[in-house]
Parts: structure tokens; sequence; C-alpha cells
């Protein structure tokens, strides 16, 4: 098996400051960061001690280069990116099939099905990994790195990665903006947010033990039309908030 040391990375954004410092930090060299962004791309070269540019030209002793940029990015940096070697190339998103990589001779897809972001503590996360290849080798050198910085990879193709990646929006995005409106509800009545802390946390250690359909409470999957009424009175200055409470409570009833 092909043995991988020495690392490019392309952009500066949450996924790439954490494929960088989880791989420095575990043995392996990063040789570039490169980044438009002069100031982030860096101040990561610098953590990790690594060269930074602002060109696509991967460094002919790299083999490994991850492509750590917006999904919707990923189409222009692959036209771009000049590679000089067999390098293997990997995008790391959700949403974007493997085959965009089909010009360079060995590709796959690295996906962290987890929310990164910088500044936050990513040592002790758990982060599982939906990998795919073009070819056997390649994927057990992915494989392998992976179960070196200490986590787990599942294979799955281009459709069940975007299956995972909806799914994921529901799970982390969709999730995260409930508690905004928690935030913007307090904020409007003059409500503590400190004291929501305890029922949010409880509410995420509930599916551990129950699935989240056996774990619902609350006025909708109790059908109680008078508590739901009233809520919705309180909303009527707040359109937008009124619709998701709607939309939401519908869903919560069609599963009842």
């Amino acid at each position: 098996m092909i043995t991988i040391q020495n690392i490019s990375i392309v952009g500066s954004g949450n996924t790439a400051n954490f494929f960088a410092n989880k791989l420095a930090k575990h043995g392996f060299n990063i040789l570039q960061i490169m980044s438009r962004n002069e100031q982030t791309g860096q101040l990561l070269a610098n953590q990790v001690n690594a060269k930074f540019d602002n060109t696509y030209f991967i460094d002919s002793l790299s083999q490994l280069v991850l492509l750590c940029v917006p999904d919707d990015q990923i189409a222009e940096c692959v036209v771009k990116l000049h590679l000089t070697n067999n390098a293997i190339v990997c995008h790391c998103a959700g949403s974007v099939e493997m085959q965009l990589l089909n010009t360079f001779a060995n590709h796959a897809v690295i996906y962290p099905l987890q929310s990164l972001s910088k500044g936050t503590p990513t040592n002790e996360i758990e982060v599982p990994f939906l990998i795919e290849s073009n070819n056997p080798l390649v994927l057990e050198v992915i494989q392998s790195i992976i179960k070196a910085v200490g986590f787990k990879s599942y294979l799955a193709d281009s459709k069940v990665r975007m299956s995972y990646h909806l799914a994921a929006v529901f799970a982390n995005n969709f999730t995260n903006a409930m508690f905004i409106a928690v935030e913007r509800l307090s904020d409007a009545q003059h409500l503590d947010f400190n004291l929501f802390r305890p029922l949010i946390n409880r509410t995420i250690e509930k599916i551990e033990m129950l699935k989240p359909s056996e774990a619902q409470t609350g006025p909708a999957v109790r059908n109680d039309l008078i508590t739901i009424n009233k809520h919705l009175a309180l909303l009527k200055d707040t359109p937008e908030l009124l619709n998701v409470y709607k939309t939401i409570t519908d869903f919560i009833q069609s599963e009842g």
C-alpha cells in the first residue's frame, strides 16, 4: 500500500482547518495551504508549518490533495488545479458527485459527517467519514489515513452520500435554526436564553436512549389545539416564525 506523508490542502475555512490541524497532529506533513483568502490561508499555514500560496499549482512532492472549499466552488477548483504527478485528489463535500474529479487519475471523496467550526475543540468529537474512490488502492490509502487520525470510515457512493447530506441538514442546520428562533423569541420577550440550555441539552440526550419518534412531546403530538392557538397568537407579529411553527406542527401531527 502507498504510504501518504505529504499533503496539500486547498481552502482555509472550517473544513480546511479541521483537516490541516488533525493531520498535522498525527504526523502528516502539510506541504501547502492554498487559498484565495490570504489572511486566513497564511494563518492556517503558520499553524501547521506549511507554505502558503494563492495559486492552484500543487507541489510535485504532494501525495494527497484535499479540496476543502465550498461545494459550489469545487468545479471551478478542479478546472484550475495544476497537478504534475499522480497524487490522489479528494473533495470533502457531501453534495458533490465524485465524477467531478474524473480528470485526475487517482481520486476520492472524504466527507466528514459532522459540523466543523473554527475555534471549537475537535479533539473529543466523533466524526464519521463517508468515503468512495475510483480504485481499490486509493480506497485503501484513504481508509488508512482516516484510521491513523482516530476516526472510522464508511463506504457511500455519491447518491447515498447526498442522502446523508440532506438528512444532515435537518439534523444540524435546521436544528440550530430552531435554537436561533429561541434566541429571537428570548430577545423579543426579554427572556433568559440560558434557562433553555438544560432543555436543549436534555432533548439531545434523549435520542441517545430513544428513537426521535418515541421522544416527541409537546402540544402538537397531543393535538392540544387550545395551546397551539395561544402560541400562534403570540407569534402574530413575527410571520416568519409563525409559518415555521405551523409547518412543524403539521409535520409532528402527520407523524403521530
